[in-house]
């Protein structure tokens, strides 16, 4: 135990200090802060603007019926130059730049006309609530010229009700909309599970790799057996893994408290709390046994690649059988989610590995049985216990045996080793 212990120790240490491992934990954090920023800016430049354009759009009005353009003028005076009253004032305001152009309103044979000249297009904004009060005096002068009496004028304005007695409709949009948080929140989860697997793969097969290219697993090996080794090396990833995990689970804590305290944002959180409960709950309930129970098959296979490298130089190359299957993992999640009922998919679920992905995704469209789930949970949990065995009786023979003989072969080399 004090021998493994050592293992496990020199080599979390030496990792956990290492620059690769703190730029390993701060890029996803820069990452995500400048996306932060850059979306903050962007938003606020795009509304100021905005805003901007808008208010800096000065007209004139002209009018002989005041009333036709009287509550537009007071929803936008800050845009309308009230003291400009007649067409040649406008006209010459418009040439100086002292407004951007005027409008002409009239009336001809009971219809309201608008004729705008500038020296620029009419602001859309302003444009499209114009209209819609200019459509109102219009409708106001159509009553009126029509002859109708209040009553007729009344019986004009009633609309149909509509009446529902299905009253689980809230409900059943509220778990819709659950599910579809859900699905989505899965699909960044699967792409995290993805890189992190990915990253930590590499650095046990690589760690492991060096050790035998550069002959320090012989001379480890003479003080302590294989299986110890191995199982110091897998460990102490696995910590590494766990350490990085419980930075971003206390990070994403205080962003969270932090974020909540902003009014905007709290109360969108307040308002959608049930259903983020529900993605929380969905992230560390079986979700989490499969990243874990995944997460220990790759580094377990990984460290296995790792003892197949021969020489000190092709240690970087050691983890792309596992890089390569992994990402045939992720693809095979990513192209065949939306139809997680297929056959195909459901039989990829019990599969070590891949149903680490697929089958989460499952969980989250809600078409797999509570067995299921635990049969799939069993057998990558067998699976783990085999792969144990087979490396307490043949990591030795992997670690001495340093040829150039194939993938196979070196396999089948380790195994009649004595």
């Amino acid at each position: 135990m004090n021998k493994l212990n050592v293992v496990i120790s020199n080599t979390y240490k030496e990792q956990i200090k290492s620059k690769s491992f703190i730029i390993m934990i701060l890029s996803p954090i820069i990452i995500v802060i400048i996306a932060g920023i850059i979306g903050y800016f962007v938003s606020t430049s795009s509304n100021s603007n905005d805003s901007s354009d808008k208010n800096d759009f000065k007209i004139a009005m002209i009018t002989k019926n005041p009333e036709l353009v009287k509550s537009f003028k007071q929803k936008y005076s800050s845009n309308v130059i009230k003291s400009i009253d007649t067409e040649i004032k406008a006209k010459k305001a418009t040439k100086s730049g002292k407004i951007d152009g005027y409008l002409n309103v009239y009336t001809k044979n009971q219809q309201i006309k608008l004729k705008y000249s500038g020296n620029q297009q009419f602001d859309d904004e302003l444009k499209k609530d114009l209209m819609i009060s200019i459509n109102q005096e219009q409708q106001k002068l159509n009553l009126k010229n029509s002859g109708i009496n209040n009553r007729q004028i009344n019986q004009l304005k009633i609309k149909p009700t509509y009446v529902s007695d299905y009253h689980e409709s809230k409900h059943n949009q509220e778990k819709e909309d659950q599910k579809d948080m859900i699905i989505g929140a899965n699909y960044i989860y699967m792409t995290i599970l993805f890189f992190l697997t990915l990253t930590y793969s590499s650095i046990v097969a690589t760690s492991i790799a060096k050790d035998k290219g550069s002959k320090t697993a012989e001379y480890i090996l003479s003080s302590i057996d294989a299986f110890t080794y191995f199982s110091g090396k897998v460990i102490a990833t696995i910590l590494m893994l766990l350490t990085q995990i419980i930075i971003y689970i206390i990070l994403g804590l205080v962003a969270y408290r932090v974020i909540s305290e902003i009014s905007s944002i709290g109360k969108i959180i307040n308002e959608n709390q049930h259903m983020i409960n529900k993605v929380i709950e969905n992230m560390f309930g079986f979700n989490l046994l499969y990243f874990i129970l995944g997460a220990v098959i790759i580094i377990l296979i990984s460290a296995i690649s790792g003892a197949l490298v021969g020489k000190v130089e092709d240690s970087s190359k050691a983890a792309q059988p596992v890089s390569i299957f992994l990402l045939l993992c992720f693809y095979i999640n990513i192209f065949l989610s939306n139809n997680s009922d297929a056959l195909f998919f459901k039989i990829v679920s019990y599969i070590p590995v891949i149903s680490t992905f697929t089958m989460n995704t499952r969980i989250a469209n809600d078409n797999v049985t509570l067995i299921g789930i635990l049969i799939s949970l069993l057998i990558s949990f067998v699976f783990i216990i085999i792969c144990l065995y087979w490396v307490k009786l043949n990591y030795k023979g992997l670690l001495l045996k340093n040829d150039d003989s194939g993938f196979f072969k070196k396999i089948k080399n380790a195994v009649n080793y004595k």
